[in-house]
């Protein structure tokens, strides 16, 4: 690489190679995360009580068993079966996977490729 000036002012840069470490030393290396090789199993079952305490949170926060799918009783919240039938369209259409196409985005797409040709 040149040197390169990015302005009147500015020093010349120059290409620096990277710092060779000093004999005797070893190169630095930093332990972020403890010793010793994970555990796997720890890790599972570390996972699964993180996901029971959350599934206690929240069937505590809603009085809504979660995984059985049912309302539990008494609570602040009153739950009630409702027929999917009688729901507002809105609450049971699946949403549209591809934006809609404007009409000046397909009209600028096409100027921009005849001017290439």
């Amino acid at each position: 690489m040149s040197n390169v000036r990015l302005s009147n002012g500015s020093p010349t840069l120059e290409r620096v190679d990277a710092r060779q470490a000093e004999p005797g030393r070893p190169p630095v290396c930093r332990n972020l995360f403890g010793t010793g090789a994970a555990d796997p199993e720890r890790f599972q079952r570390d996972c699964a009580e993180q996901m029971r305490e959350l599934g206690r949170a929240a069937a505590q926060t809603w009085n809504f068993d979660f995984a059985k799918d049912a309302p539990l009783s008494p609570g602040k919240y009153e739950w009630s079966q409702v027929d999917g039938r009688d729901l507002p369209e809105f609450y049971t259409r699946r949403p549209d996977p591809r934006p809609p196409i404007r009409r000046d985005a397909v009209r600028h797409a096409r100027r921009a490729a005849s001017a290439l040709n």
